[in-house]
């Protein structure tokens, strides 16, 4: 997803792409994403001249293959973000000039960090399995146990001071 900037501010008509473009580099991202689909980038790629500024209507999607936080199995979760990202190649515009710009360094224009933190934005904190059957969950590991939540509650640290109440009163 790069064009040259010197044949993209000589476009008269908008830019329209359509592409699908797999991200390799995604697969250490996080413990709990397991893949990531091909990513669907729609848009276009409007030239503003006069502001020297370049406008994206972009549409991004694809889909995480990730972690049940439940019982580990794999969940597919979509995503779609559609955004307007602008980007600038005036050299001399304030970095907080006009608010949220992307700044255009030499002379390609290349978005693909640019959707990289979009996708990285949709990750989900967790995702659970739709229709998990009770047998599915695990109910013990390392260190760790289900507690019943209908059991009785003991809290045997205040037991000595019960006891010297409970004497107290008779």
């Amino acid at each position: 997803m790069r064009w040259n900037l010197t044949k993209l501010t000589a476009m008269e008509e908008p830019l329209q792409f359509a592409e699908q473009v797999i991200f390799d580099d995604f697969a250490n991202v996080r413990y709990d994403v397991r893949g990531l689909s091909k990513i669907a980038i729609n848009g276009t790629a409007e030239v503003i001249k006069s502001r020297k500024e370049i406008v994206f209507h972009l549409t991004v999607s694809g889909t995480f293959e990730m972690a049940c936080a439940v019982s580990l199995k794999s969940v597919s979760y979509p995503f779609s973000v559609e955004t307007v990202e602008t980007m600038t190649y005036d050299q001399y515009a304030a970095k907080d000039a006009y608010g949220d710009y992307h700044y255009i360094k030499g002379t390609d224009v290349d978005i693909r960090p640019l959707v990289w933190e979009l996708i990285f934005l949709e990750i989900p904190s967790r995702v659970v399995c739709e229709n998990l059957a009770q047998n599915e969950i695990p109910q013990s590991g390392s260190g760790w146990k289900v507690i019943d939540p209908e059991a009785p509650k003991k809290d045997e640290r205040f037991s000595k001071l019960r006891e010297l109440l409970n004497n107290q009163n008779k």
